[in-house]
């Protein structure tokens, strides 16, 4: 039988009310409460707002922990072995001792011990008791290609990668960390709306835009994606459409006739004008 449907409004009016006088709150009941609303708001993160928490609280708190503790759970299949582990009938997650997961990885036992249960905390995965963990929605999202391509892009560049080069230079010559930034880029917004879906570019431009007359210059474009939205929204726009970015990116690019491949540094003057 399923469980019923919350009351979602009179959850939120009493959330605030204790926001309002937490106090209210007996102590034995504080750790729960914080507990399940951190749990909550992560559960009902979209993949998008997900990620970008992963990603930016480097930057924002200085806390590189959960970007650290992701790609090392991501390369050494920890993430894997416990999504594999579910009952396909009831196609849910399935507790897996940790003593099974460390039969399957290349982990020291207390490395893999102090990583599953710092996971735990940040609900990626969820700690069942006994030394026993699994899979949640967290874990799966982080299999996803945006999250595997993201987390190899974002994890600490120069010490990282033990290198002084800027990050453009050194890319040209690692084509693996290179693909996995572009796809990034192209998969981090995919799924929220677009600039074509707020802004009539077709009415702004006017009757007097001609042939030669630059009207989309996606400067940093990667592979093109957003020419290509462009074009398929507006198949019959006037005008140059223009994707500039390093050549070696540009040669990867799999873009419409109608664009033009332009080699450029944003760090210099623009050439279109």
């Amino acid at each position: 039988m399923s469980p019923p449907t919350p009351d979602v409004s009179s959850l939120i009016r009493q959330l605030k009310a204790v926001v309002s006088d937490p106090e209210c709150c007996l102590a034995s009941q504080k750790v729960d409460l914080i507990d399940t609303c951190r749990k909550a708001a992560i559960t009902l993160e979209s993949p998008f707002e997900a990620f970008q928490r992963l990603a930016y609280s480097v930057v924002i708190f200085n806390l590189a922990v959960p970007l650290v503790a992701t790609r090392i759970a991501q390369d050494t299949k920890v993430l894997d072995i416990l999504v594999e582990n579910h009952d396909v009938k009831e196609n849910e997650a399935l507790p897996m001792p940790i003593a099974a997961i460390q039969n399957r990885t290349t982990l020291d036992p207390s490395v893999l011990e102090s990583l599953l249960d710092y996971m735990s905390t940040q609900f990626m995965v969820e700690a069942t008791g006994s030394g026993q963990y699994k899979a949640t929605k967290m874990t799966h999202m982080l299999l996803t290609p945006l999250f595997q391509d993201g987390v190899f892009h974002k994890t600490g560049f120069e010490i990282g990668q033990n290198t002084s080069a800027e990050f453009f230079d050194w890319m040209e010559s690692h084509r693996p960390q290179s693909d996995a930034f572009q796809r990034f880029m192209q998969l981090q917004f995919a799924s929220l709306p677009s600039w074509l879906d707020v802004f009539a570019i077709d009415k702004e431009l006017g009757p007097l835009v001609e042939d030669d007359t630059p009207v989309f210059v996606d400067v940093g474009g990667g592979n093109g994606q957003q020419c290509e939205a462009l074009l398929k929204k507006h198949p019959s726009i006037q005008g140059r459409i223009i994707l500039q970015d390093r050549p070696d990116v540009l040669e990867k690019a799999i873009i419409n006739e109608r664009v033009e491949r332009m080699p450029y540094d944003f760090l210099t003057v623009q050439p279109v004008k």
